[in-house]
């Protein structure tokens, strides 16, 4: 009978103490549940990266492309060193459209309005002490089309840099001038094409905010970008600087200065996200080092530089959010008792970045040139093309 009462006992206890536990769990997992409640939902508040597929297009274009330009969907235009060419979504030729450009000259960009008024960069270099130097740079004008050409603006000593976008019928040019044939002395560009007056406008006042010394011959500092928005232009200089001003106003403001010093390195791109906060990609690829950074700058101008060793950047697009893409090369090493940089390596590589360059994914790399710029070619910019240095056309969807 005892055995009876103590085995009773025994299963008691293991009831009460399992029902304790229960009960213990069952409250755990509330009080966790409510503490995840009152936190915030990191999973829907973080910022998803895009995923993208890539494609080689089969283009039918036996010139090396070198850069394109997307108007809509039924009207994209890319260039050779002497040819523009109208071209559809597959990367197939339509048109072939003639440029009158002499035997020493290239053509380096485009820009269009629209399908009947444009504008082409052809860019003369020189030879000095053995090297090839950019003394001159034309732009002609097509008002029907691409039917035919007109000079529109020719710059003795001049090297081409970028174009800004286009806005409210207007297009910013930066670039530099040689002061003598050495290119060791040269001062900023800055011009205004007006599409309703068809005309380029110098930037008088561009080169105000660059130099504390106004009578200083040579500032040695070029413009690198530029941006119209908001009815403000906005520079970055090759020392990255930038500076504002109103349109039609002459007085600049500093608004932003780099703080790491380093000459190596050049500015790539220069744009603006979502939060009208500006960005910019430098890259070099040198003895000295190879790298790349991503810079976004928040609207008090203080940087978030993010860095990026043994990668050559040379472009980047700007998706949304924090969302960037980033082409360009990787480094390679040369075997031997040390390594030495290949500093003509050829090993292409797109990446992609949610966070603003802090960190980095791989989309692309298996091509054997560098890949030298990126394209939107979708209104949505879903679908970008990247553009290799030997003329290879990648397709990138996103998906």
């Amino acid at each position: 009978m005892k055995f009876f009462t103590i085995i009773g006992i025994l299963v008691l206890v293991v009831f009460i103490v399992g029902c304790f536990v229960k009960y213990k769990e069952t409250h755990s997992n509330i009080s966790n549940t409510n503490k995840n409640m009152s936190l915030p939902n990191f999973n829907n508040d973080r910022k998803t990266s895009s995923k993208w597929s890539v494609e080689k297009l089969n283009s039918n274009i036996n010139s090396r492309i070198t850069r394109i330009f997307f108007l809509d969907s039924e009207n994209i235009f890319a260039i050779s060193v002497s040819n523009l060419y109208k071209v559809n979504q597959f990367g197939k030729l339509l048109d072939e459209i003639k440029i009158p450009i002499q035997g020493d000259e290239s053509i380096v960009n485009m820009s269009f309005f629209d399908v009947i008024n444009g504008l082409i960069v052809v860019q003369k270099s020189i030879s000095y002490s053995s090297e090839s130097y950019a003394n001159e740079f034309r732009m002609l004008l097509t008002k029907n089309g691409g039917k035919t050409w007109e000079e529109n603006l020719i710059v003795k000593g001049g090297k081409f840099i970028s174009f800004s976008n286009v806005a409210e019928g207007q297009i910013l040019l930066a670039g530099l001038k040689y002061e003598d044939q050495s290119s060791v002395c040269f001062n900023p560009i800055l011009l205004t094409f007006d599409k309703y007056k068809l005309n380029w406008e110098w930037e008088k006042s561009y080169s105000k905010p660059l130099s504390v010394d106004k009578n200083k011959k040579c500032m040695n500092e070029a413009v690198m970008g530029s941006l119209i928005t908001d009815g403000r232009v906005s520079i970055i200089t090759s020392k990255k600087q930038i500076f504002q001003k109103t349109i039609g106003e002459a007085n600049w403001e500093k608004f932003y200065e780099y703080e790491i010093i380093d000459e190596q390195s050049g500015v790539k791109a220069f744009g603006i996200n979502d939060n009208k906060n500006f960005w910019f990609l430098e890259g070099t690829n040198s003895q000295e080092g190879t790298r790349g950074r991503l810079i976004t700058i928040d609207d008090k101008g203080k940087s978030f530089p993010s860095v990026s060793l043994d990668m050559f950047y040379l472009d980047a697009a700007y998706i949304q959010n924090d969302d960037f893409l980033i082409c360009g090369a990787k480094i390679d090493y040369k075997a031997g008792k040390d390594l030495k940089v290949d500093l003509n390596a050829k090993n292409g590589i797109i990446l992609q970045t949610n966070d603003g360059g802090q960190s980095v994914t791989e989309v692309f790399s298996k091509i054997d040139e560098r890949i030298i710029s990126l394209h939107s070619v979708s209104e949505d910019d879903s679908i970008f093309w990247a553009i290799g240095e030997n003329g290879s056309i990648l397709k990138l969807t996103r998906n």
